[in-house]
């Protein structure tokens, strides 16, 4: 398994939030 980087973390994290956003939605 890939260890996450700063930039992969971030990018996860924005990707969840954007999937939350659109659930709410």
């Amino acid at each position: 398994m890939k260890a996450f980087c700063k930039d992969d973390l971030g990018y996860f994290f924005r990707v969840k939030i954007y999937d939350l956003l659109m659930t709410i939605w």
